[in-house]
């Protein structure tokens, strides 16, 4: 009936396993699958031992580092049930019946997203400030406004899908590093006419790195951008990115962004990775970053 999917790169998935193989256990034939793309040898060996733990759970090893997309069409394809459940690794739900909601909603070619939420208190740890702040701000989102936005506000980290879909609408495999990996998969969706239904089903998001380490997987997902800019049959979908848009009507100042980025990185960077972030520093972060990378 239902198969959940978890992406595995240098995480202990160790609560995440734990809170679902208990609900797992009320549906037959329901089986959890991790697939690791290469991490460190200490997390293959605890999380690979979980196999040996859980009796529904598989675990499966990338020989080497793929990249998330071809970790996720890898573990569909693994698969054995119609249901799909994704989660990232670094994820938990928010309820004693997150699997029981995908369930109940499900119906033959759905594509569902459950959102993701964030605890209220910030983290203990300052240096996590800036991605705690980001999510709450632009990540937590109500399933009534996203429904507005159809296919635009899907996040891969807590979704479900049908196989069936599955089969004709993969990951893009030519993104292998961090970023808009979602935006693709949802752009693919939409041109299939599958439009996502939101529901109030949320993930917690508690892996959150530092501040520095999510500056630096901004500027990969910002390069991505380009990536896809260049991607035959793709352009369009930039359109429907709001960073991408303000960029192409200031195009025209892009020497200046890029003497710009020059000038205020640090000063940006500063700021954000303090207590007191400021969004809209971030925001110009990105569109200097962008400006510099399409020159």
């Amino acid at each position: 009936m239902v198969s959940v999917l978890i992406p595995v790169y240098n995480y202990d998935v160790c609560p995440l396993v734990i809170a679902l193989n208990e609900q797992l256990t009320a549906f037959n034939g329901a089986e959890l699958i991790l697939c690791d793309d290469d991490s460190f040898l200490e997390f293959q060996e605890k999380n690979k031992a979980l196999s040996k733990e859980f009796s529904q759970v598989r675990y499966l090893q990338n020989s080497e580092n793929k990249g998330r997309s071809a970790t996720r069409n890898r573990l569909a394809d693994a698969a054995c049930n119609e249901i799909l459940i994704f989660l990232d690794s670094d994820t938990l739900p928010c309820s004693a019946d997150f699997v029981q909601n995908y369930v109940s909603a499900f119906s033959p070619g759905a594509v569902l997203f459950g959102g993701i939420k964030y605890y209220d208190n910030p983290p203990e740890d300052a240096n996590s400030y800036l991605r705690w702040f980001y999510g709450k701000q632009r990540e937590e989102i109500s399933p009534e406004i996203r429904q507005t936005q159809g296919n635009r506000l899907f996040m891969t980290g807590n979704f479900c899908v049908a196989k069936s879909v599955f089969k004709t609408i993969r990951f893009n495999e030519n993104l292998r590093q961090y970023g808009h990996e979602d935006t693709l998969f949802a752009f693919d969706l939409a041109r299939n006419q599958h439009v996502v239904k939101h529901l109030d089903n949320p993930a917690y998001h508690i892996g959150l790195e530092s501040s520095q380490l999510f500056l630096e997987k901004t500027l990969v997902a910002v390069k991505n951008l380009h990536v896809i800019s260049e991607m035959e049959n793709y352009a369009e979908i930039l359109d429907s990115v709001r960073l991408w848009r303000v960029y192409r009507k200031l195009k025209i100042f892009r020497p200046i962004f890029k003497l710009m980025f020059f000038l205020t990185k640090h000063f940006f960077e500063k700021n954000l990775s303090g207590t007191k972030p400021k969004l809209l520093y971030f925001d110009l972060y990105k569109l200097f970053a962008l400006a510099e990378r399409c020159l």
